[in-house]
């Protein structure tokens, strides 16, 4: 997600009653969207801001408190500089989320969410409707690190540090209430691959000493450069915690902890990593992402994904639907259909003449193909599923309020 850190928001002062568990209720939600009609929920780390219903915001609240306990788990030697429960902001949908920032001296434009802050109050933002729940969690994901850092590790944070890792969580998904991490996005992997190869990476010292204004200031002048900056921070990240059986783990949150008490970045890095000399450093992180592999699950989504769009036209066009995942890609080589999605500067393409497609990695057999789940309900497409995967990710279709038809990802 590419989007302006640390924006500033005046307080939204708004009553709340704090529970244990669950989500208390504490005014309800009516009229236009400003401050006064905004509802407010507590959930067991968040304070819930928001013009959706109780039912309605449950399964963010739900979500955010699984993810928050994953931050937990994962930075447990870290203490928190205050333990107020976090603001988190759900409009309903992308108007509200825009007019009500606009109205707070807050441009939110091209953002699909923000984390702001200003002396005395934090807060992470979003909207609901309109999109795939899924694409909405893994922006609360990401912003959601942004927000737990500012907390809990330092507000001086070294950028890449801070992207990589919001990007390392917005990746995750969630299986029976618990956070699966370190899950390989393919689009970003075959992004850093592709520079390493061409030498067209940016400098691996230069991402390490990086300011924030700088990397502001790329974001604002040169987005298809900040995409990579943001794509290699991620890849950095994903070395340090998981490369050589989690070898550099151990020093990486030594380097953490040590910023977080204020040691500038450079001396942490030598004290963590035991030299300043980052070639060799270098060296090993190129060699390792050149040869990281695609996530089989992201993959699969991936490619799910697209099938998914493919049913969708089907089904607004009243056209008969397959119930194999081979009858599907033979239908779809009928018609001629040819389906298109651009992400991060690369283009997939599906067509009925690519059976690659219409399968998915699995570790056991090699690749499985999909299958076609009937549709949950008498005007929604049919859904798409693989089930030999651990997890198992199964595409569904519901509708919007206005009607809109919205895709998610379930994993089981």
């Amino acid at each position: 997600m590419r989007r302006f850190r640390f924006l500033c928001l005046l307080a939204l002062l708004v009553s709340t009653a704090i529970v244990p568990a669950g989500l208390a209720y504490a005014r309800a939600a009516n009229g236009p969207v400003a401050d006064t009609a905004l509802a407010t929920f507590t959930s067991r780390h968040y304070v819930i801001h928001t013009n959706l219903t109780r039912p309605e915001v449950l399964p963010f609240g739900v979500h955010m408190d699984s993810v928050f306990d994953e931050y937990l788990r994962r930075f447990a030697g870290f203490r928190p500089r205050n333990r107020k429960p976090m603001d988190l902001y759900i409009f309903r949908t992308q108007d509200d989320y825009l007019t009500f920032m606009q109205d707070h001296g807050l441009n939110a434009a091209n953002t699909g969410g923000i984390f702001f802050v200003q002396p005395g109050l934090q807060g992470l933002a979003t909207w609901a409707e309109g999109r795939p729940r899924n694409v909405t969690f893994a922006t609360l994901q990401h912003e959601g690190f942004h927000q737990f850092a500012y907390t809990y590790l330092s507000p001086q944070l070294p950028t890449w540090i801070n992207e990589g890792m919001a990007q390392y969580f917005e990746d995750g998904v969630l299986v029976n209430g618990a956070m699966v991490v370190g899950i390989i996005n393919p689009v970003r992997l075959a992004i850093v691959q592709k520079a390493l190869a061409a030498h067209t990476a940016i400098d691996f010292d230069e991402i390490l000493s990086i300011s924030n204004e700088a990397w502001n200031r790329t974001l604002a002048t040169d987005p298809r450069r900040a995409g990579l900056l943001y794509d290699e921070a991620w890849s950095i990240v994903y070395f340090l915690v998981h490369a050589d059986g989690g070898r550099y783990r151990p020093a990486f949150e030594q380097m953490l902890a040590l910023v977080a008490r204020g040691t500038p970045v450079p001396k942490a890095f030598r004290t963590a990593f035991g030299s300043n000399d980052t070639r060799a450093f270098r060296q090993r992180w190129e060699s390792y992402i050149s040869q990281l592999k695609p996530d089989p699950l992201a993959t699969t989504v991936e490619r799910m994904e697209m099938l998914g769009q493919a049913l969708a036209f089907l089904h607004q066009k009243n056209l008969p639907t397959p119930q194999t995942a081979d009858g599907l890609r033979r239908e779809l080589l009928r018609i001629g259909y040819e389906g298109r999605r651009t992400r991060n500067g690369i283009t997939t393409v599906l067509t009925g003449r690519d059976v690659s497609a219409f399968v998915y990695p699995d570790r056991q057999t090699g690749v499985m193909a999909f299958t076609i789940v009937p549709p949950a309900g008498p005007d929604l497409p049919p859904g798409v599923a693989a089930p030999s995967l651990h997890p198992s990710p199964t595409l569904i279709w519901s509708r919007d309020a206005n009607g809109k038809l919205i895709q998610d990802v379930a994993y089981h």
